[in-house]
């Protein structure tokens, strides 16, 4: 699994070299696809869960990325100084993803 992530990652970057010395916040969204029980007659339940509490934890979703990050993205996680992470729930079933945004810390 870390190998499709990785290339994924090294597909998408849009610095020519891995980024390295320089402090950087990490911005994360894991969104879910929600599961049937949340839904009545292809509706919302009005007590479906706002917020993802199932697994995986957030914190192992942030290990993955980082370690996906290496060594193409960045060279080594450790120049990752502030981490801001959120799971969600998708609006569809096809909107499953992870987006990622890094910004250097000044």
């Amino acid at each position: 699994m870390m190998k499709p992530a990785k290339a994924a990652l090294a597909s998408q970057m849009e610095t020519a070299a891995p980024l390295q010395d320089v402090p950087l916040t990490a911005f994360m969204e894991f969104y879910f696809r929600r599961p049937k029980i949340h839904f009545k007659k292809g509706e919302l339940r009005k007590d479906a869960p706002k917020f993802v509490t199932k697994t995986p934890d957030v914190d192992n979703c942030v290990k993955f990325v980082l370690d996906a990050l290496q060594p193409r993205v960045v060279a080594n996680d450790k120049i990752v100084t502030k981490i801001v992470a959120e799971k969600k729930w998708c609006l569809t079933d096809t909107e499953e993803m992870t987006l990622i945004e890094l910004h250097v810390r000044v």
